[in-house]
């Protein structure tokens, strides 16, 4: 076992011990759940206020690089591996909801045709720019 991996389960053994009412405990779930899957929070994303204010960790991108990144999506949206990723995407949920056998597989199913419905529409919002 790495020492990554040891030393965060010696965190959730340290957190079971803690009490509820210890102010700390919610901050390091917090933290060990970001750290444990990769989240990534509103800084790191861009975020398009209208056509000529694009952010990105809450500063406004200059306008060179609000056009480059609409030049990127319209030239992404072209290519052929969008185009099989999206499909890829789609053909996986619906594999998922042919094997399904519970409501959690339906669900996670679902979830791939929201994913690639959502990737799609932030693609031509970024053509857009």
């Amino acid at each position: 076992m790495g020492l990554r991996k040891w030393y965060v389960k010696w965190l959730i053994a340290q957190l079971e011990i803690w009490t509820e009412k210890s102010e700390l405990q919610p901050l390091l779930s917090a933290w060990l759940v970001r750290d444990l899957y990769n989240l990534v929070d509103e800084s790191e994303l861009v975020k398009i206020v209208s056509l000529d204010n694009v952010q990105r960790g809450g500063h406004r991108l200059a306008p060179e690089a609000v056009q480059s990144l609409g030049r990127e999506a319209s030239e992404f949206a072209d290519t052929t591996l969008w185009k099989s990723l999206l499909m890829d995407i789609r053909w996986q949920g619906g594999k998922a909801l042919e094997r399904s056998k519970t409501v959690e597989d339906i669900v996670a199913g679902k979830m791939l045709f929201y994913l690639a419905e959502l990737l799609e529409r932030k693609v031509h919002t970024l053509k857009k720019l």
